[in-house]
């Protein structure tokens, strides 16, 4: 059954959302992961498990974290009771000097299950914990999108061949 289970988790992924730079800074992630073989809702961007659940946009992990490109997704599973009561979705993100530099500011708009949520900016490099609170009606699915993008990055070829946004150490999509 696990066997069937992992084979199938990249098509129902996949399914759902048809649907609806090095830096030697060490990340702490804080995130509890759930039981292995199954989706997770929370999980640190070096958690080999949860690669399956980075759609696009993301570069490979480098120890605890990832850099995105302009725009990155996930699928995340959705928390139990959030349907009622709604959720909170937090995203460990680093604003890197070589990008706030470069872009002076940059803002980050995500959605999730097709709810936008409120917009972060970033005008100076450094770590920020995003906090969004997510209504109960986004949480129409055991599966969600989150859909990210930047409103200013780093092409591929400007300091390297790869397109370069913020660095993500962890996501975490829990009920209220």
């Amino acid at each position: 059954m696990r066997r069937l289970t992992a084979a199938l988790l990249p098509l129902a992924i996949g399914l759902v959302l048809e649907t609806g730079c090095k830096s030697s800074r060490r990340h702490r992630a804080q995130v509890v992961e759930e039981e292995s073989g199954e989706l997770l809702s929370s999980f640190g961007m070096s958690n080999p498990k949860a690669a399956v659940q980075l759609v696009k946009g993301f570069h490979e992990a480098e120890g605890l974290w990832r850099w995105t490109q302009g725009k990155f997704s996930m699928a995340l599973k959705s928390p139990k009771d959030a349907a009622a009561k709604g959720g909170v979705l937090t995203l460990q993100i680093t604003a890197p000097e070589v990008t706030v530099s470069r872009l002076q500011s940059l803002d980050l708009a995500c959605s999730i299950g097709g709810t936008a949520l409120a917009p972060e900016t970033f005008a100076s490099p450094g770590e920020k914990y995003v906090k969004r609170d997510v209504p109960p009606a986004a949480f129409n699915a055991d599966v969600l999108p989150v859909e990210c993008s930047l409103s200013k990055f780093i092409k591929a070829g400007e300091i390297e061949i790869r397109e370069l946004g913020v660095i993500i150490t962890s996501v975490s999509l829990e009920s209220k």
